[in-house]
């Protein structure tokens, strides 16, 4: 009787990676990484920018309709207390519910809880904005200025820059800042502007 071996397999013993090897390969990842998250972050930035884009438009917006109904522009804010540009524009928001309890002359110690959020429309998603160290009402994102109050009035609206930091219900005009300071914005270090002239035309965009 004939036995039948089947053939005895010959196992090769693995080849180590080389240190070489693993500094290659890591190079090569380091080197995708370093190209790949470049991209991503503009990416992230462009989507922020569309929605402040998109915000700033809708403000614009509100501006006109305001001066429309009005025959004017928004009175600035006395210091300390709920009013000015921020607050007059909720109704033509959409917020009317927000400037039910916004009451104007109120101090802004005494602002209701609900109004210490920033509303959606009025936050640039590229802008890190500290909280006030109480907690309380957020600071803004925009700016607005104007020369007169009238309903041909020229204005302007813009982010504000980095390092100017008011609170949302008390936004001040923000003319002198803008005219006399290196200013840096919250894009790329750059804007999204909007703005109306005596003319009629308007300008939006970066």
């Amino acid at each position: 009787m004939c036995e039948y071996r089947l053939p005895r397999k010959t196992i090769e013993p693995h080849r180590a990676v080389s240190l070489l090897e693993l500094l290659v390969v890591l190079a090569i990842i380091g080197t995708l990484v370093s190209l790949t998250i470049p991209a991503l972050m503009m990416a992230r930035e462009s989507a922020r920018s569309a929605t402040c884009i998109n915000n700033v438009h809708q403000i614009q917006i509100a501006i006109h309709s305001y001066q429309l109904a009005k025959r004017r522009l928004p009175d600035p804010p006395n210091p300390g207390l709920i009013g000015g540009w921020t607050v007059e524009l909720l109704p033509y928001l959409e917020l009317p519910s927000l400037y039910s309890i916004a009451i104007p002359g109120v101090a802004l110690s005494n602002a209701p809880a609900r109004l210490n959020q920033l509303p959606a429309v009025l936050r640039c998603p590229s802008r890190i904005a500290p909280r006030p160290g109480d907690g309380r009402v957020e600071f803004a994102h925009y700016g607005f200025t104007t020369d007169s109050r009238g309903d041909s009035a020229r204005w302007f609206l813009a982010d504000l820059p980095t390092g100017r930091h008011e609170p949302w219900l008390n936004c001040p005009e923000q003319g002198e800042v803008w005219l006399n300071a290196i200013l840096v914005g919250p894009h790329m270090r750059g804007f999204h502007v909007a703005g109306y002239n005596s003319s009629g035309a308007e300008r939006y965009g970066n």
